[in-house]
């Protein structure tokens, strides 16, 4: 599994209910262009480290 840099990836598995949009973008090489807030934080980290590092 691929790192974002200076972080560690969670080894978690989330069920998602509610109203929450998981929404992110990528560009052809797989690295993220977007990500919406309810992305970042079920994934434990801040859009601007999430934007421009891979999945």
């Amino acid at each position: 599994m691929p790192t974002i840099t200076g972080l560690r990836p969670l080894d978690v598995e989330f069920t998602v209910s509610g109203k929450k949009e998981l929404i992110s973008e990528t560009d052809l090489n797989g690295v993220i262009t977007y990500a919406n807030e309810d992305f970042a934080e079920l994934s434990g980290h801040p859009i601007s480290k999430l934007e421009g590092s891979p999945p």
